[in-house]
Parts: C-alpha cells; sequence; structure tokens
C-alpha cells in the first residue's frame, strides 16, 4: 500500500526542540500553517495525478484516503492508497506487465464450451477520442477499426428504441475489419438552456478462452508515477522552513 506520514513532533525532536518550549501564540499558528500544508499537498496530488497519469488518474484519486491529527499535543498528517485498489497501488509504485487472462477465466461470468474449453466474455468501452496507450495488444488491434466506425450512418446495421431520445445502434460488420460486433447505446437530454443533447456509449465484446493467444491480452508495464515522492519532498521543505522559525 503506498502510504506518506508526516509526525511534525518527530521533525521537531530530531532538530532538539519540544511543543511544550513554544508559545501558545506560536502554537496556534502553527496549527494553521500545518492546516494548510496538508490541504496544499493533497491539492498537489490531484493536480500531479491529472498531469503525470495518462489513464486511471481517476482511479488513483479515488483510491486517496486521508486524515490529520491536529491540536495543542500532536500534529500528524497520514495520506495513502487504499490497499483495496490494486490498480490505482500500480500507478503509484509501478508494476511489470501481467497476464490478465487468468483473471478474467476465473471469474464469475466464464463458462465451458461443449468441447470442454473455459471462455469468457468480456465488455470493452470505447470512446470517440480513446487513446490506445496502456491497453492490452488486443485492445489496440480494435481501437483504430472503432474509431472508423463510429457515429458513421453507412455503417449502422440495426437500431432499438428503448423510449424517449433512447435507443442502442448495431453496426454491421466489415469483411475488412477484425471486429464484429459494436454497439452505440445513446439517450437524450435537454440541458437548462433548453438544447438538447446526445450522450453516447460505445461497446464491443470480446471471446476470450483457454486457447486465446495469451500474448493478446498481457497488460502493459505500468511506469511508476512516484506522485507520493514528490508530495514527499515538497512537505519536507516546508517542515523544515516551519522548524527553523520556533
Amino acid at each position: 500500500m503506498s502510504r506518506y506520514e508526516v509526525d511534525f513532533n518527530i521533525e521537531l525532536k530530531n532538530a532538539g526542540k519540544d511543543l511544550r518550549d513554544i508559545e501558545e501564540t506560536a502554537i496556534e499558528e502553527l496549527k494553521q500553517n500545518l492546516k494548510s500544508l496538508s490541504l496544499n499537498s493533497l491539492d498537489m496530488v490531484q493536480n500531479l495525478a491529472q498531469k503525470k497519469i495518462r489513464k486511471g488518474h481517476e482511479a488513483y484519486l479515488d483510491a486517496l484516503q486521508h486524515y490529520t491529527i491536529n491540536n495543542n499535543d500532536q500534529f500528524l498528517f497520514v495520506m495513502y492508497l487504499s490497499p483495496e485498489n490494486k490498480f490505482a497501488n500500480a500507478i503509484e509504485d509501478g508494476a511489470p506487465k501481467w497476464d490478465l487472462k487468468p483473471g478474467l477465466l476465473a471469474g464469475n461470468s466464464a463458462k465451458m464450451s461443449k468441447a470442454g474449453v473455459k471462455y469468457t466474455t468480456v465488455p470493452i468501452g470505447h470512446s470517440p477520442h480513446a487513446s490506445s496507450v496502456g491497453s492490452t495488444k488486443q485492445m489496440r488491434s480494435y481501437q483504430k477499426e472503432v474509431t472508423q466506425l463510429m457515429g458513421r450512418k453507412s455503417f449502422i446495421a440495426k437500431e432499438t428504441k428503448l423510449g424517449e431520445g433512447k435507443g442502442i445502434i448495431s453496426y454491421k460488420p466489415q469483411p475488412n475489419m477484425k471486429i464484429k460486433n459494436l454497439y452505440q447505446i445513446y439517450s437524450t437530454t435537454t440541458g437548462d438552456n433548453g438544447k438538447s443533447r446526445v450522450n453516447s456509449s460505445y461497446i464491443t465484446f470480446l471471446r476470450v478462452s483457454e486457447n486465446t493467444d495469451s500474448s493478446k491480452w498481457w497488460h502493459p508495464e505500468i511506469i511508476k508515477a512516484g506522485i507520493f515522492d514528490e508530495v514527499e519532498e515538497y512537505v519536507k521543505s516546508q517542515i523544515e522552513e516551519m522548524v527553523r522559525q520556533l
């Protein structure tokens, strides 16, 4: 689990100082400064996540947890990534490439074919402006073809209405493409200005089995983001200055 902790009492002790020797007015000012530092640290994490993490920064920020103890006796600031969110921790610390097939075939949706081969169907979401960076070889090969099909009426095979302004559009297979299924799920919303807007999401379904080429389902290496390292360096410099002024 990625974790960063700063205990101001320890920093004071290392500098040969003690909170009990500091005037009350200085303590109050210090508490406010430390509170601001903790908030600035969280802002820094959010900004760095958006800049450094090309794919998955939402998951990273969702996993971010923190708490503060700030009173006359102790100041402790702890920031960490939830251990349950392994992807977020892999982004922070880095991770070697790994095979997705075993996990996919161990899921509840896995089935056994008549020939005794285990398989599952994996839904893959797409965006008109999606990047294939960080995707598996299989997903990268599909993204280019999906982009060519998206929103083009000449490729539409069938449209099913699900209500007023809602529906599903299926695109007909193209002989020169690997992709054989693409669905567009759309809904129409009306804004405060009275104008209508169509919201669309695209999805394909990929079949994975025990016989599928494993090289197509290896997740690429995740390069270490090291955001906590940068925040630690910033906080350390601020703490040193605070201690110096006491």
